[in-house]
Formats: C-alpha cells, structure tokens, sequence
C-alpha cells in the first residue's frame, strides 16, 4: 500500500511562514514500521518519527495543523474534532 506521511497547513497567519521542510523528504513514514504487532511480537520496536521545520518569518506566529494521511486513519469526525490531527500556534520570540 502507499505508505502514511505527514501533511501540515497553515490556518492563519500563512504570510509569517516562508517554507515547511519534511524530514524524511515529503513526510512520510517508514513501511517498514508497520503493522504494528504489540511488545511481545516486538519487542525492539520503535515508534516511527517525521520532523517538520517551519520558517517563521521574525517574531510572528502562525496556526498550525498536521495530520497523517492514510487510508486507514480519520480525521473529520464531527464527534472527535482531534482525531487524526493535532492543532497548534507556532509563535518565534526573540
């Protein structure tokens, strides 16, 4: 199958951010990550990561919303508004 990645976007503020930078490249997860078969299956897993940089442009902010992006993962669920993706303002100070 396609292999999950991370999407991020910008809400508010898009004018005080100049690039989104993926590592790896585009976001995505590793397939070798999954299935994931429980600690006894398992035990010398590790949970896969994916960075992201924003540049902030001087001392501004921005909103922020991330999700992973797969097949099998929800994100607009009326009922549980944080399932599949996480929200939040990215502020630079000094």
């Amino acid at each position: 199958g396609m292999a999950p990645h991370l999407n991020c976007t910008i809400l508010s503020g898009h004018e005080n951010i100049d690039m989104i930078e993926y590592f790896p490249t585009n976001g995505t997860f590793d397939l070798s990550y999954f299935p994931y078969y429980g600690k006894l299956a398992q035990p010398t897993y590790v949970n896969p990561l994916v960075a992201v940089k924003f540049h902030l442009v001087k001392e501004r902010e921005a909103k922020i919303q991330c999700r992973v992006v797969a097949h099998n993962i929800a994100y607009q669920d009326s009922y549980e508004p944080y399932q599949g993706k996480v929200v939040f303002l990215l502020k630079a100070l000094k």
